[in-house]
C-alpha cells in the first residue's frame, strides 16, 4: 500500500521522536504497515488505517509494535463499552459546555513544545448537566490535541485550577467515574500525559482525590503536582509564557470563544472517526492468535474485558 505520508514534525521534535520514541524514519513506515495488518485481522472491528492515526499508538507505545496494536484495541474498546462517553462524540454535543469555559486547549505550546490542556471545573454547574458530558468534551479536547504530531511527540501537560469547586461537585464523582476516567487516560489514549497540576484545592480535594487516585498507576501518581495558591511554582513547571493573564502569564487573556471556534471547525474529523470501531461485543469473539508470540506477550492484556461499570 503507496503512502501519502508526509513528516510534519520540527527538526527538535523529530530528534525527540528519535531519542525517546525508538521512531526511525527509515523504518516508520514498516511499523505503521504491520501495525495496518495486525488491526485489518480483526474481523469484528472497523479501524482507522491511515498513517497519520496509526501513528498516535506507535509513538505513545514507543514504537513497540504488540503495545500499540493492544492500546489501538483498548482504544475502540471504550468507545464501544462507555457509550455514555462515546455516543454522540462530537463538538456540537458538547456546546453547553464549552460555552461555560469548562475546559480549553490553549494556543500556546510550552517550553517543550507541549500541548497545555486548562481545565476549570469550578465552572462547572452541575444542576444544569451531567459530569459525563465534562468528561466528553475533556477527552474530545484530548483528542483535538492528538490530531497534530508535535502533541503526540512532545505530549500534553494538563493545569485543573479548583477554584469555586464544591461539594456539589465533588458528589458527583464515585468511584465508577474515577475508574472510567483512569482507563480512558491510562489504557486507551494514544497520549502521553506529561504532567499534571493542581490549582487551588479546595479542602475536599484530598476526599475527591482519593476516590481517583485508587485507579491510577505509580508512573502517572508520580506526575501530579499540587501547587495551591502559588503560581510561581507552577511557572517552574510551564513557562508563563503559554499561559493566560489569568494565571498570571503573558501569554494573552483567556479566549475560550477561540477554542469552541476551533473545535467546532473540526467536527467533520470526529464524525469520520466515529464510523469506526468494533462491529460486535469485542469481548464475545474469540480472536484467533497469529503467532507464539501474540499468544505470550501481545494480546493477553487486550482482550480482556475492561471492567468499568
Amino acid at each position: 500500500m503507496s503512502s501519502d505520508y508526509t513528516c510534519t514534525l520540527s527538526d527538535t521534535s523529530l530528534k525527540k521522536a528519535q531519542s525517546e520514541l525508538n521512531e526511525d524514519p527509515a523504518t516508520r513506515m514498516t511499523f505503521v504497515a504491520e501495525l495496518r495488518d495486525k488491526l485489518k485481522a480483526r474481523q469484528d472491528l472497523r479501524a482507522r488505517t491511515d498513517d497519520e492515526f496509526l501513528l498516535r499508538f506507535l509513538r505513545a507505545r514507543k514504537f513497540d509494535l504488540h503495545r500499540a496494536y493492544d492500546l489501538a484495541i483498548n482504544y475502540y474498546k471504550v468507545r464501544y463499552q462507555f457509550k455514555d462517553v462515546f455516543a454522540n462524540f462530537v463538538p456540537s454535543a458538547v456546546q453547553h459546555v464549552l460555552d461555560d469555559g469548562v475546559g480549553c486547549l490553549l494556543p500556546l505550546r510550552d517550553q517543550e513544545g507541549r500541548s497545555v490542556f486548562y481545565m476549570r471545573p469550578g465552572k462547572w454547574d452541575p444542576e444544569k448537566y451531567a459530569i459525563t458530558d465534562v468528561l466528553r468534551a475533556n477527552v474530545m479536547a484530548l483528542e483535538y490535541a492528538l490530531m497534530e504530531e508535535e502533541t503526540q511527540t512532545n505530549g500534553v501537560v494538563v493545569i485543573a485550577n479548583f477554584e469555586n469547586v464544591g461539594f456539589s461537585h465533588a458528589m458527583q464523582i464515585g468511584p465508577s467515574y474515577g475508574r472510567k476516567v483512569a482507563t480512558i487516560i491510562q489504557e486507551a489514549l494514544p497520549l502521553r500525559l506529561k504532567q499534571m497540576n493542581m490549582l487551588r484545592e479546595p479542602t475536599l480535594f484530598d476526599i475527591v482525590f482519593a476516590v481517583i487516585r485508587q485507579f491510577m498507576k505509580a508512573k502517572l501518581l508520580s506526575r501530579i503536582k499540587l501547587h495551591g495558591w502559588e503560581l510561581n511554582t507552577l511557572h517552574e513547571q510551564v513557562d508563563p509564557s503559554c499561559l493566560p493573564h489569568e494565571l498570571e502569564g503573558t501569554g494573552g487573556p483567556l479566549d475560550t470563544a477561540a477554542w469552541k471556534a476551533a473545535l467546532m471547525a473540526a467536527e467533520p474529523k470526529f464524525i469520520y472517526n466515529n464510523s469506526f470501531g468494533f462491529l460486535t461485543d469485542p469481548d464475545a469473539v474469540a480472536v484467533p492468535v497469529t503467532s507464539q508470540h501474540d499468544a505470550i506477550e501481545g494480546t493477553v492484556g487486550s482482550f480482556r474485558r475492561l471492567n468499568v461499570d
